[in-house]
């Protein structure tokens, strides 16, 4: 069976290897079609055959959105060309999958798998009758001809998908053989473990109540594997003798390394529509290594770590419920570690997740 996996994005994207991995176990090495924003990109390429990027060097502006609108042209004439050669076009969000629905009217050969990562009328402080004018335009109809529509949680869901067209994977990592290792790995001394950030470290994801944090507490270590979108935060974190910088790699190496952590942040500016939404890797990366994650009000998230209690809830500005959560008593996070790691088990198995959707497609 042939796949087409497309993204306006790097192919390093920790959810795109998660299904590049679940395909080529089940139903061959699926290709990739992407846009690579930064030159000096890492990229992993073992999941997937043939790889196809479109360049669009630039952070942002009119640059990168015409780069954009060259991914959109290009991903659209990609798809139809080969609409005879591909079983199905899986497409990352909306920028991937709005091309296939623009090329589908072209032809009934495209069978469109959509993973809704984010939606596209949720991501910025736009009126709300703008989001929903964009929503009847767009992500309706091309929902309703999709072959599939996934969504990362149940709350995504909205009134007009469809239920027989629609499955929910979460973003949890995939168990292996190795998730009970990495859960034992940890060492007793709770007290001298450090803390850990991923991802990218932006204004909208904390960047700044983090640093306000371990800027005051010394004593405390915080070892980061991601990305800065403003080098000057960069430079400011690395001025803090207590903070260790690696850049981005891929979750498989990246899970060992930080299985010993203390915690691990996941924080979203909850002013933004998205984020209030946000369903973080790093809430499940937590769950899967056994340790808690750090959270903030104001997202759906953090229901969730409230309800199981496999966290801390803390404001999303660093103030004192920063210090009444995070510095206390370890056995309290040994505690919520280990909840979180027994409902991983139980339920959030990225492979056993995935299992509908392979079934669908055979």
């Amino acid at each position: 069976m042939r796949i087409l996996c497309v993204k306006a994005s790097n192919i390093r994207d920790v959810r795109l290897q998660k299904f590049g991995r679940v395909f080529s176990e089940s139903l061959g090495k699926p290709d990739f079609l992407g846009l690579k924003r930064f030159s000096d990109d890492p990229d992993d390429y073992r999941n997937f055959g043939d790889v196809e990027y479109v360049n669009a060097e630039g952070k942002s502006g009119i640059a990168l959105i015409l780069k954009m609108m060259t991914f959109l042209f290009f991903s659209t004439y990609h798809i139809y060309k080969n609409r005879k050669k591909y079983d199905y076009f899986y497409c990352a969000d909306f920028e991937a999958a709005f091309p296939a629905y623009l090329a589908s009217f072209l032809s009934n050969d495209i069978k469109i798998i959509y993973d809704v990562y984010d939606e596209f009328s949720d991501r910025y402080k736009i009126p709300r009758i703008a989001s929903q004018i964009f929503i009847s335009l767009f992500e309706r109809p091309l929902r309703k001809k999709s072959y599939i529509t996934i969504h990362v949680d149940e709350y995504r869901v909205k009134n007009f998908d469809l239920p027989e067209k629609t499955i929910i994977i979460q973003n949890s990592p995939i168990k292996g053989d190795s998730s009970e290792k990495y859960a034992l790995s940890r060492s007793s001394n709770i007290e001298n473990r450090p803390y850990v950030a991923t991802g990218y470290l932006a204004e909208g994801r904390g960047v700044s109540s983090i640093y306000n944090f371990f800027r005051k507490h010394s004593d405390l270590q915080l070892i980061v594997y991601g990305r800065f979108t403003d080098e000057r935060w960069r430079a400011k974190y690395a001025e803090l003798s207590n903070v260790e910088l690696h850049d981005f790699i891929p979750q498989e190496q990246l899970l060992p390394k930080i299985s010993g952590c203390r915690a691990i942040f996941s924080l979203y500016d909850p002013t933004v529509e998205i984020n209030r939404l946000a369903a973080s890797n790093k809430l499940y990366d937590a769950m899967f290594l056994g340790v808690p994650v750090i959270t903030n009000l104001g997202i759906k998230a953090a229901d969730f770590v409230l309800s199981h209690n496999i966290g801390f809830v803390v404001n999303y500005e660093y103030d004192d419920s920063w210090e009444n959560s995070l510095i206390g008593d370890g056995n309290d996070f040994s505690m919520k570690g280990e909840r979180g790691h027994q409902l991983f088990i139980e339920k959030y198995d990225f492979s056993s997740l995935s299992r509908a959707l392979i079934k669908r497609m055979k």
